[in-house]
């Protein structure tokens, strides 16, 4: 059942800052512009949560819809209450049918609708391996995209049959290898799906995973032509408006607002896309034009800290912008880390030197994601998330890098012959990996149940090998031989999915990660006896922590801990703007 929660205190007003009854809204005959403001800080009537997901406003202006806490929410411009439709997962590509009475969204494989005033959400369809992209063809029709990019499938809102509306040319569906000649990057991934009104086609954003250059292209009538290709673009959504094209542009870790003219059929090209003058994170745009957009206030902050054994934190070296995170402590006590943010296509990786209490700064990668790791010999691994590859740096970073290997390179032992790698497997699936760093043969799968929970990690001997697994059907730590051998035990019994060694090899912390951030709520430590048998100890609660530090193993010396202090994430406004023209 929906529920209903009072909005938070707003004033009404002629600044910026107003809203409710009385206020001008997107219906309204004569508005003139001005912007309607309120605020997400009542945080138990949104589940806990004040961050926005997702956002999307009615084709008519008139409510305007987000995903956050405990489901979907939807709020009208001029009232002051507003409806919760609870969710089970997390939702996404939340968007409004064409006549303003129902509201559509994803969650995993799944797609769900709802009228808008709230009642049951009811299931559409599954996507075998997910949705990717989400939109209302009609009031009675929705289409979608699978993250593999392998087309573009439309079902009836009501239920039934999935038909193809659009099949990439050249290969099977699930293949990689497409024909370069067809519209769009070959093997593209599809990072955007709006439709035209009047029965004008859809408008699609393709984007080659390795390349730097998003296309727009208009699909109609079966026949699907490139708009505009701008490089150096990352896309997230783009949709038309009257004779403006409205795009949101991933650009130094947030979003940027862009608009262009133009009108689908027109000769040539779009011109240069102009900015919005709206210092926001995500963008909804009603048929009249009323924009909805979100602001943040304040920055998502990270810096490293000690942790002693009984729990208490010391905060060392600078507070950075993005999420700090330690993969692995070089030899000459010296932190190695790297700074991952939401949406920046570059990764700096910095050391931290605990003798000298200084943090330095020692090369970017280009790259959306990703790790570093420190060699026996000096030199420095880095991972990438996006694309399964390792590369090594000289020491110090300075130099071209080289491929190492296909796969993450996660760990390695202390002779620097053997490494662990994390890889995807024949069913497009992680994986465990070990093999020779350097070596001619690629790395070989490890017959371990795995699960994308936590970084494996290996013993400061490097012969044993701890990862997490919900083998069990609850999340928790296993322990194998490394080299494998086939056999493995689980460590940790109360449920837990981060393990690593204490620095003799004599014992096993284990700690249980929240979803949130990644961080451990629970420690506890496990007596670990590898000879003449392997024996495992019970747990042994040290302390609890909360999910403002993520713990990474033991630093320098053996006697404390080392992590990630995580200062919360910005809080979200959203903001409605009546009556929006270029100039004003």
């Amino acid at each position: 059942a929906a529920g209903a929660f009072l909005w938070p205190r707003a004033d009404v007003g002629d600044d910026p800052g107003t809203v409710g009854p009385g206020a001008a809204t997107a219906t309204s005959a004569a508005a003139a512009p001005k912007r309607t403001r309120f605020v997400l800080d009542e945080f138990e009537a949104f589940g806990g949560e004040s961050v926005v997901r997702d956002l999307a406003i009615a084709p008519d202006g008139s409510r305007v819809a987000w995903i956050s806490g405990e489901g979907v929410h939807v709020r009208p411009v001029d009232d002051l209450v507003h409806i919760l439709i609870p969710v089970e997962g997390t939702a996404g590509d939340l968007c409004w049918s064409p006549d303003g009475l129902q509201l559509a969204w994803s969650v995993d494989d799944a797609i769900w609708r709802a009228h808008h005033v709230g009642g049951e959400a009811r299931q559409v369809t599954t996507s075998d391996g997910g949705v990717g992209e989400l939109c209302w063809l009609d009031d009675q029709r929705l289409a979608y995209s699978r993250p593999l990019g392998d087309g573009i499938w439309t079902v009836e809102a009501a239920g039934g049959r999935v038909t193809a509306l659009y099949e990439p040319p050249g290969g099977d569906a699930a293949s990689s290898e497409r024909d370069p000649s067809g519209p769009g990057p070959p093997a593209s991934h599809i990072d955007s799906l709006s439709v035209l009104p009047n029965g004008q086609g859809l408008l699609i954003v393709f984007h080659p995973p390795r390349g730097d250059a998003d296309t727009i292209a208009h699909l109609h009538d079966g026949r699907l032509e490139d708009v505009v290709t701008y490089p150096g673009w990352k896309l997230e959504d783009v949709r038309l408006v009257g004779d403006r094209l409205f795009m949101v542009r991933a650009q130094g870790g947030s979003s940027t607002h862009w608009w262009v003219p133009w009108t689908p059929g027109q000769a040539g090209p779009p011109g240069e896309p102009r900015p919005l003058e709206n210092p926001s994170q995500q963008l909804a745009v009603a048929s009249d034009g009323t924009l909805a957009y979100t602001v943040e206030e304040g920055r998502f902050e990270s810096q490293l800290a000690w942790i002693d054994l009984a729990g208490r934190r010391e905060p060392i070296g600078r507070r950075h912008d993005g999420g700090a995170v330690v993969f692995q402590v070089h030899p000459d006590r010296r932190l190695l880390y790297a700074l991952n943010a939401d949406g920046v296509d570059e990764v700096p990786v910095w050391e931290y030197d605990t003798r000298r209490g200084v943090a330095m700064h020692l090369f970017t990668v280009d790259s959306r994601g990703g790790f570093p790791l420190a060699l026996p010999d000096g030199r420095i691994a880095f991972s990438s998330f996006v694309d399964y590859t390792a590369e090594v740096y000289p020491a110090h970073g300075a130099g071209e890098p080289e491929t190492l290997a296909s796969g993450m390179l996660v760990d390695v032992t202390p002779d620097g012959r053997l490494g662990l790698f994390l890889g995807m497997g024949p069913d497009n699936r992680p994986g465990l990996l070990w093999g020779e760093l350097g070596g001619d043969d690629p790395p070989a799968p490890i017959d371990v149940p795995y699960a994308m929970t936590s970084r494996p990690t290996l013993s400061n001997d490097g012969r044993w090998l701890l990862w997490g697994h919900d083998a069990s059907g609850e999340t928790q730590v296993y322990l194998a031989p490394f080299p494998p051998t086939g056999e493995f035990w689980q460590v940790s019994v109360d449920g837990a999915n981060l393990g690593f060694f204490t620095p003799e090899d004599d014992a096993i912390i284990v700690s249980l990660l929240d979803s949130t951030f990644g961080a451990g709520r629970s420690v506890r430590r496990i007596a670990f006896q590898a000879e003449p048998e392997v024996v495992l100890g019970p747990p042994e609660p040290l302390f609890s922590i909360d999910d403002e530090i993520v713990i990474a193993g033991f630093g320098p010396g053996g006697q404390r801990m080392v992590g990630t202090l995580l200062f919360s994430p910005p809080a979200r406004r959203i903001i409605v703007e009546t009556a929006w023209t270029p100039d004003g």
